[in-house]
Parts: C-alpha cells; sequence; structure tokens
C-alpha cells in the first residue's frame, strides 16, 4: 500500500531538522527515511508520530513514535495486537524500542519475549549492531509476527463478579405455604373460570352453642375467604366417628416474596397443589336454636390449590325433636393459625453452613480424568526415561572425548611452550654468531696455522711429505726452464742433482717416521 505524500513529505522533514544537540538529531535520516517508509507501505495500520521518550538512564528525547496494530494470523483467525515501536536518533546503529500497548480491556502475557511492562526483547534487536547495515524495521515486524503467531503477547481481563452483600448467618425464611385460589387469584391475576365466578364460597360452620342466628356474609373475590370466628374460652373439637381433614394455613405474609420456582414452577405458572383435601359440607342439617337450617350446596374446587378447611365440628343428622349431645370435655386452648401473624421467630444459625452434598457424576468425571491423566503421565515418564537413557549415553561419550581433547590441548601447550623456547635459544644463538661474523677480521689466516697436527711426530711427517712435494714441484720447474731454454744444461744438472739428494733423505725419513706410525709402506 503506497503512503500518502503527505506523511512522507512530513516524515523527511521530522528526520531532517537540526536541533542543534547530537543526542536529539538523527543521526542518518536518509537510511531512517527509507527503513520507516518501507515498513508504513508494508503495514498500512501503523502510524507515525513524535513524541517524548523517557530512557532507563533518565535522559528524554523527541523521537519518531510508530503506533498502531500488529497483523497476526494465530491458529487461522488474523488478530491485532496493538505495539509501539521508538526509533532512536542514533538509527541504524541502534535497533528500535518495540512495546506492546494493551487497551484497557487487555492485559500483557509475560511471555519468553515479552516482559510485564511490555516491552519486547528478541535475538534479532540484541545482535542488531552486529549487522546494522542489513537490519531493517520491516524484518522486525516480521519477526515480531512469527513470535506473536506463536506466544499472543495479550490477553482480555477477566471480568472479576462484584459479590452482593448479604447477611452473614442470615436465617433462611421457611417455604411458603400454597395459597387458596382466592388469595392467588387476587396476588397473580391468575383468570378464574366462568363456574368458580358465578359462585360463592360457602359460609363457615357454625359455633356450637351460639344463639344469634348469623347469615351468609357476601363474599369478595378479591379479598381473603371468610375465616371461621374465634374461640370463646373454648377450642371447638371433631366429635369421634366424623371425618374432618385438617388443611395446612392459607396465609402468606406480605413482607416475603418468594423467589420464581418456589412453589413449584416458573413465574406466571400455576401454583403447586397441596396434597388432596377437600373442605366438605355437612351431609345433614344443622341446628340452630333448636331449628334445623337447610344444608348448604356443596362446593366443588376446580383444579386450582382448595381453600385450606380448619378445625371443623361436624356432627351426624340429629331428627328436631332429639336432644342435643353434651359438650365435649374442653381441651387447653391452642393458638389459631389462621388468625396468628405468619412471622414465626426461628432461631438463629450461629455454626456454619451444612457442608454441599457429593456429586457423583463429578466424582465419576474426576477419577477418569486422574485416571488418564496418570496414563499419560506414566506413558511420559516412560518415553522420558527411555530418552533420558541415550542422552546419559551421549553425555558420557562427549565427557571422555572432553577429556581427550583436553589433554591434546595441553600436550600441544607443552610442545608449543617448548618450541618457543628453542625458537628464542636460536635466535639467541644466531645473534652471538652474527656478532661474531661482524668482530672477526676480514684477511684469513695462514694455513699452516689453521691444520695442526694432533702429535710432534705427526707434524713433524706432514711437513716432510710438504717438503718433498715442494721439491718435486722444483724439479718438475727445472725441467720446463730447460726444455725452453731458460737455463742451460749445467745451472740444470747442478740444482737437479741437489733438490735429488735432498728429496731422497727426506723419503727415506718419511719411510721411517711412517714405519714408527704404523702407516702403509706405499708411503
Amino acid at each position: 500500500m503506497a503512503v500518502p505524500q503527505r506523511t512522507l513529505t512530513w516524515l523527511y522533514s521530522v528526520l531532517t531538522k537540526d536541533h542543534y544537540d547530537p543526542k536529539q538529531t538523527y543521526h542518518d535520516p536518509n537510511r531512517t527515511y527509507h527503513d520507516v517508509a518501507n515498513a508504513l507501505a508494508q503495514y498500512p495500520s501503523l502510524s507515525p508520530r513524535t513524541d517524548v521518550y523517557t530512557y532507563e538512564t533518565g535522559f528524554s528525547a523527541l523521537l519518531l513514535h510508530l503506533v498502531g496494530t500488529l497483523p497476526v494470523n494465530f491458529r487461522g483467525t488474523t488478530y491485532r495486537f496493538p505495539i509501539a515501536l521508538w526509533i532512536p536518533n542514533t538509527y541504524p546503529r541502534e535497533p528500535p524500542i518495540a512495546y506492546v500497548t494493551p487497551t484497557q480491556e487487555m492485559t500483557v502475557r509475560v511471555g519468553q519475549h515479552v516482559t510485564l511492562e511490555g516491552q519486547v526483547y528478541h535475538h534479532y534487536l540484541a545482535h542488531w549492531a552486529e549487522a546494522w547495515d542489513r537490519s531493517t524495521i520491516a524484518d522486525l515486524l516480521s519477526i515480531l509476527q512469527d513470535i506473536f503467531a506463536k506466544e499472543p503477547p495479550v490477553r482480555y481481563r477477566q471480568q472479576v463478579p462484584q459479590p452482593q452483600s448479604q447477611p452473614e448467618h442470615a436465617p433462611t425464611p421457611p417455604p411458603l405455604p400454597p395459597l387458596p385460589p382466592g388469595v392467588g387469584s387476587s396476588q397473580t391475576q391468575t383468570p378464574i373460570p366462568t363456574q368458580i365466578a358465578s359462585q360463592a364460597p360457602p359460609p363457615p360452620p357454625p359455633k356450637p352453642g351460639a344463639n344469634e342466628n348469623r347469615q351468609p356474609l357476601p363474599v369478595d373475590r378479591s379479598s381473603l375467604p371468610p375465616l371461621p370466628p374465634k374461640e370463646r374460652g373454648l377450642r371447638q373439637t371433631s366429635i369421634p366417628g366424623a371425618s374432618s381433614p385438617i388443611g395446612p394455613p392459607g396465609v402468606r405474609s406480605p413482607q416475603y416474596h418468594a423467589p420464581p420456582g418456589h412453589a413449584g414452577g416458573p413465574i406466571g405458572s400455576p401454583l403447586s397443589q397441596p396434597p388432596t383435601q377437600q373442605a366438605t359440607s355437612p351431609q345433614g342439617p344443622y341446628y340452630r336454636n333448636g331449628a334445623p337450617i337447610p344444608p348448604q350446596p356443596q362446593f366443588t374446587q376446580p383444579q386450582p390449590a382448595p381453600l385450606p378447611t380448619h378445625h371443623q365440628n361436624q356432627h351426624p343428622p340429629y331428627p328436631a325433636n332429639h336432644p342435643r349431645p353434651p359438650p365435649a370435655a374442653p381441651k387447653a386452648e391452642t393458638p389459631d393459625l389462621l388468625t396468628s401473624p405468619f412471622e414465626v421467630e426461628l432461631p438463629a444459625i450461629s455454626g456454619p453452613a451444612p457442608p454441599i452434598p457429593p456429586n457423583p457424576e463429578k466424582d465419576t468425571l474426576l477419577r477418569a480424568v486422574s485416571h488418564s491423566l496418570a496414563e499419560t503421565l506414566q506413558l511420559k515418564a516412560a518415553q522420558s526415561d527411555t530418552a533420558s537413557q541415550s542422552l546419559v549415553s551421549q553425555s558420557q561419550s562427549l565427557h571422555s572425548a572432553l577429556a581427550t581433547l583436553q589433554g591434546e590441548i595441553s600436550a600441544l601447550n607443552s610442545l608449543h611452550a617448548t618450541l618457543h623456547s628453542n625458537t628464542a635459544v636460536l635466535q639467541q644463538s644466531i645473534q652471538r654468531a652474527d656478532a661474531t661474523i661482524a668482530d672477526a677480521p676480514p684477511d684469513l689466516p695462514p694455513i699452516d696455522d689453521v691444520l695442526v697436527a694432533p702429535t710432534i711426530v705427526g707434524k713433524q711427517l706432514y711437513d716432510l711429505v710438504a717438503e718433498e712435494q715442494g721439491i718435486q714441484q722444483a724439479l718438475y720447474a727445472l725441467q720446463a726452464a730447460l726444455v725452453k731454454g731458460v737455463i742451460g744444461v749445467d745451472s740444470w744438472s747442478k740444482h737437479t742433482r741437489s733438490l735429488a739428494r735432498e728429496a731422497l733423505l727426506k723419503r727415506a725419513l718419511i719411510r721411517k717416521i711412517g714405519r714408527g706410525m704404523g702407516l702403509e709402506e706405499s708411503l
């Protein structure tokens, strides 16, 4: 992607600006401009700017700052990790300074190449100065893509839920009893069937011994069902043989709101029905002031929960002229559950919460996972043992080779020291010989002074042989002079006779000395 010309112009002006301070001015603006422009062309998600960077030494400088995201292919999906590159003014002699800049929803993931502060380290940056002429920002970004693809530098922050403030050791409220149809219809706005809406609930049974006539009271469908009259001293008891099922109280406290599903179903669903209870009206007529009362029509409850029934006095039918039975023996007064308030004081729970029962499925899963992990670890341990044996043998071989190399190195060191000392001695000898040659006289010594016989007799023999050879040469010279006519016959004969006589004497002495020294007779 081509970089806009306006950006390139601004970049060149920033890099070539002279701050009159070597620490603030870019040393190689052309190379920096070329590398930054190439990086911006290859990675258009980066944008240049200038910011103040503070080094670890406390020195601050206005540097070129490349900010943006780096596209990385991680497990088949392209992610854009936020990074920042600071270009030092000594670039390209010194490497760029790379940072990972996570957003508020992210946090730095410390790894092999990223520190807790977000700074990026890599072998390419550490050895930048060794190959600064071949290192570029684009190559650095490509390397960062490779290492981030293997090890992402950031991760999302974990959302910690705020704990709800709950009172410590708060007693658990008791479960609500099922509601009667009247209260349930007024609270939950449950539609009432037409058959129930057209009928009114039956009046409560009359209190035995009451003298006044009671008329059935009209019942409001939006209000609570009518309550039976309170006892006045004696609790009503049921006559033996009469069936009077007792249901749970149907009044709930207005201060407590049950959670959804507490009544056995979700919000809006009908309440669960308690055990089947039916309020049955007496099969015979009631007697009030000695006059029979016609029985009330039987009230049948629909599918919703029935009205709770209370302690009722049901009497068998009696004829009009039959006397009433005597009242039963009084019992101790008990609290009225209908008229008493619903708020029951429960003992405070001071101990710890009960333990959570074990989950068999979870235990089975944990055992399976533990067994699988144990098998995997055993397999890995066996593989590690097999690999470790070969590694141990290789280590032993390497140690033996190292010992051999160290011995050879020590021998070579000793040989090098010996050669060095011999070289020093040879150089000293050469120097002394050169000095001796320089100090020696230029004339050659006489041959007689150089050649010396080992004994006196040997020296005498050497001298006699030399003289005898000299006489032979003299005779040869006289013969040549005679032939050429240089000398006459008289002179030749005279000198030849004297030299021959002397040569004979010397030859005889030579033979005598040779026999004495054990030399050959040929001498």
